[in-house]
């Protein structure tokens, strides 16, 4: 007799596999508000797209939607503008 209460293994992976999806989601998200040059509009449909598709709008945002990796290590992309 199995036990309701105890977890199968196929349980224990899916769970798993939920927690892993979620955490690789929430990566991909804070990555696109962290990343200053999408902004208004493109934010929005990085938002969307990485919320409603999680797997393939995370892989995606981290192919497609973020800055050249030379971008990145250049610390004047990143600096606020200032208007003179």
């Amino acid at each position: 007799m199995v036990n309701p209460l105890v977890p199968t293994p196929f349980d224990i992976l899916v769970s798993a596999f939920a927690v892993v999806v979620w955490v690789y989601t929430a990566v991909a998200f804070v990555s696109a508000i962290r990343n200053r040059h999408v902004t208004g509009g493109r934010f929005l449909v990085w938002f969307l797209v990485i919320v409603f598709i999680p797997i393939a709008g995370a892989t995606a945002w981290f192919v497609l939607g973020r800055d050249p990796k030379g971008n990145r290590s250049d610390p004047e992309a990143y600096a606020p503008k200032v208007k003179t």
